[in-house]
């Protein structure tokens, strides 16, 4: 046995429930006691497959673009590592370097970058690397003084600002200028700039999103409030456009729709509600849920800033709406607990 197999025997058996040699395609398979089977090369002693068997409360997901164009999703768990999912074979990665719970991932606009917010109250840049399922931490955001519970690029292919909402009731615009974009990552991750701090909000920041062009931004908050921003795209800095009340409990989500001119948000009081942004009036209010909204997106085309909108809740339901009619026109009920 070589030498570096030998220290990876070694190592490993100390958390491994069993190996097994599989003669036919010269590997061997782990079981390790947090019910991950991970299957490696003897010729090389790569790791080149790996299932995972439990993954605790999913508190968030996007979908992401690999350097081999296949479709990947990325998870946060519970855990300080991040999943990354192949969508056609299941297999999957463990992505390692916050030091506590990942609560919030954003992907940009063509899903070749990966943000991710945790309870270690930063934020890291992650891109894809040659290798399938491979994703490298390129970038670290630091200087809030709470958990960071939510995350968004500015819209746009390849963003000049990442910004980041956190339990210390500010928002922080980084300066992405220094981020290594393309792969292969070629150096240890850079420390990102702070360009801008902003007091948002008088309670915990839940929800951030990034308006089409990243002209404005939209928070949501513990303190029932929403507000938009404008984004000033040389420095960075925020100036407060307008504040969405109405909502009786905490706002877990926020997003603009495609054409800008409406904002929909998802709050704890079960409802979403659409606001128009000239005036921050509230346009529409959706009840159906039977507990806090957790999520809420616009689905397909939208039209003089009307269309369908999509609410995923903690009764385990995804709904969806027509934003004119203010009807539910279809209820999707698979989840057996929470929806995000």
């Amino acid at each position: 046995m070589p030498c570096e197999w030998l220290g990876w025997f070694i190592v490993s058996s100390l958390t491994c429930r069993r190996h097994s040699f599989v003669p036919s395609t010269s590997s061997i398979v782990s079981v390790h006691a947090d019910q991950n089977i991970l299957f490696y090369s003897l010729p090389n002693g790569a790791l080149y497959r790996q299932l995972v068997g439990f993954n605790d409360e999913i508190i968030d997901a996007v979908l992401l673009n690999s350097t081999q164009s296949s479709d990947h999703v990325a998870l946060a768990t519970n855990s300080s590592l991040i999943r990354i999912y192949s969508t056609k074979s299941f297999d999957a990665r463990l992505l390692a370097g916050h030091r506590d719970i990942v609560l919030s991932l954003a992907a940009n606009s063509s899903r070749r970058m990966l943000a991710s917010g945790a309870k270690d109250n930063s934020a890291r840049l992650w891109i894809p690397q040659d290798s399938e399922l491979a994703w490298a931490c390129v970038a670290t955001c630091e200087g809030h003084a709470e958990s960071v519970g939510a995350v968004v690029f500015e819209r746009e292919d390849v963003p000049r600002f990442l910004f980041t909402g956190s339990q210390d009731r500010t928002i922080k615009v980084w300066d992405l200028s220094s981020v290594q974009t393309e792969a292969p990552a070629t150096s240890a991750p850079v420390r990102c700039k702070s360009v801008s701090t902003t007091r948002a909000h008088e309670k915990d920041i839940n929800a951030l999103d990034s308006s089409p062009g990243g002209a404005l931004l939209a928070s949501g908050s513990q303190d029932k409030t929403a507000k938009v921003w404008a984004v000033d795209r040389s420095s960075g800095m925020l100036k407060l456009r307008g504040t969405c009340k109405g909502h009786k409990r905490g706002v877990w989500s926020v997003r603009f729709a495609r054409g800008t001119r409406t904002l929909a948000t998802g709050s704890g009081d079960r409802t979403v509600r659409l606001w128009r942004l000239d005036n921050f009036s509230c346009l529409k209010v959706f009840e159906g849920h039977a507990n806090s909204v957790l999520r809420v997106d616009w689905l397909g085309g939208e039209t003089d800033g009307y269309g369908q909108v999509v609410s995923a809740a903690a009764d385990g339901l995804v709904k969806v709406w027509d934003s004119r009619t203010e009807e539910c026109v279809a209820t999707l009920d698979g989840h057996e607990d929470k929806a995000r």
